[in-house]
C-alpha cells in the first residue's frame, strides 16, 4: 500500500506529465490510471485539475510576483502548485499537511530556492 506521500508524488508526476505533453483528457487520464498508478481518489484530483486548469491558474496568478507569470514558472513548479491547490479543493486535505507534504515533494524535484516561493504560495491560495 502507497502513503499518501508516495500518491501525491504520483499525482504530481502526472501532472508535470500533462503539462509537458498536453495529451487530450480521455489519454491524460488512461495514463494516469495505467503510467502513474493513481488510484480513484486521485484520479479524480487530476481530473478536476484537467478540467478547471485556466480557473486554478487564474487564481494562482494574482500571488506571484508582478516582475513573473505562471507561465514562466518551471513545469515542475507550476505541477507542485496545481497539484497541491487540486487535492486541497477535491480531498480537502487541511493546509498544513498539504504545504508540509509539497515542500518535501519541491526539495526532492526543484532547485534549493524554490520551496520559499511555492511556501509563500500555498499558504496563502490554501484558505
Amino acid at each position: 500500500m502507497k502513503t499518501q506521500w508516495a500518491k501525491r508524488v504520483k499525482l504530481f508526476q502526472f501532472i508535470y506529465h500533462w503539462l509537458i505533453t498536453k495529451k487530450n483528457k480521455p489519454i491524460a487520464l488512461k495514463c494516469a490510471l495505467v503510467d502513474f498508478d493513481l488510484d480513484l481518489n486521485w484520479i479524480n484530483v487530476g481530473e478536476y485539475i484537467l478540467d478547471n486548469y485556466e480557473q486554478l491558474t487564474k487564481m494562482i496568478k494574482p500571488l506571484i510576483s508582478k516582475d513573473w507569470t505562471f507561465e514562466r514558472l518551471s513545469y515542475v513548479e507550476q505541477a507542485l502548485l496545481l497539484s497541491a491547490y487540486g487535492e486541497y479543493l477535491v480531498l480537502k486535505t487541511p493546509k498544513k499537511i498539504i504545504i508540509d507534504q509539497t515542500l518535501i515533494t519541491t526539495h526532492n524535484y526543484s532547485n534549493n530556492e524554490s520551496y520559499k516561493f511555492i511556501n509563500a504560495i500555498l499558504d496563502q491560495l490554501l484558505n
